[in-house]
C-alpha cells in the first residue's frame, strides 16, 4: 500500500521540481543596500521612497512621470542633464515581475539595444535591472518592480562620457528606491 503512494507521488514531485526550476523564473542576485550619505534628501509618498543628493533638482510636473530628479549641468557646454525618473503603470491585471519584464523588453527592443539584464534583490525587494543603449549614445539604466497591480519603472538616463561621480550618484539613487 505504501509503495503505491510513493509511485503516485514521485511524478508529482518531479513535475513540481521541474516547474520550480523553469528557466522563466530567474533567481535574483542579492545585493547590499547602498550606504547613502546622511545629507541626501528624501522624496517619498504613500507608494515609494527615494534618496537623492543635494544639488540635484526635483521636477514633478511632467505628464505620466511621478518625478524627475535632474543633475546640475557639469559645464557650459553640457546640454544633457543626467536624471532619475519614475513612471508608475497601472496594470489591468496582476502580473508577475517576470511577465512584466518580458512585456517591457519586447517594447524596448524597437528603440534600444539591451546591453545588460539581471534580476536583483535588495533588502527583500526584487527587481529587474536593464542597461539600454539609445541611438543617441545616451544610456538608460532601468529597474522594473511590480507590486499588486502596479509596475514601477525607475530610469537613470546618463551620458557615459559624464564624470564618474554623477554615475555613482545615479546608481545610488536607483538602489535607494523602495516601494512601500
Amino acid at each position: 500500500m505504501g509503495h503505491m503512494k510513493i509511485e503516485y507521488l514521485l511524478p508529482c514531485l518531479v513535475f513540481a521540481f521541474a516547474f520550480s526550476c523553469s528557466p522563466k523564473e530567474k533567481k535574483a542576485t542579492v545585493r547590499n543596500a547602498p550606504i547613502i550619505p546622511a545629507e541626501w534628501q528624501y522624496l517619498e509618498n504613500e507608494h515609494y521612497t527615494i534618496r537623492y543628493p543635494q544639488g540635484w533638482e526635483v521636477q514633478k510636473s511632467m505628464e505620466g512621470v511621478q518625478f524627475c530628479i535632474l543633475s546640475g549641468l557639469s559645464s557650459s557646454v553640457d546640454i544633457f542633464r543626467e536624471n532619475v525618473n519614475l513612471v508608475i503603470e497601472d496594470l489591468l491585471e496582476s502580473m508577475t515581475l517576470e511577465q512584466y519584464a518580458k512585456y517591457a523588453v519586447n517594447n524596448m527592443k524597437q528603440k534600444y539595444t539591451i546591453a545588460d539584464e539581471k534580476k536583483y534583490s535588495v533588502e527583500g525587494q526584487v527587481y529587474y535591472h536593464f542597461i539600454l543603449k539609445g541611438k543617441d549614445g545616451i544610456l538608460l539604466k532601468q529597474h522594473y518592480l511590480v507590486k499588486g497591480k502596479r509596475a514601477y519603472i525607475l530610469t537613470f538616463a546618463y551620458d557615459p562620457a559624464e564624470k564618474e561621480s554623477i554615475q555613482t550618484d545615479g546608481d545610488n539613487m536607483m538602489a535607494s528606491f523602495s516601494v512601500k
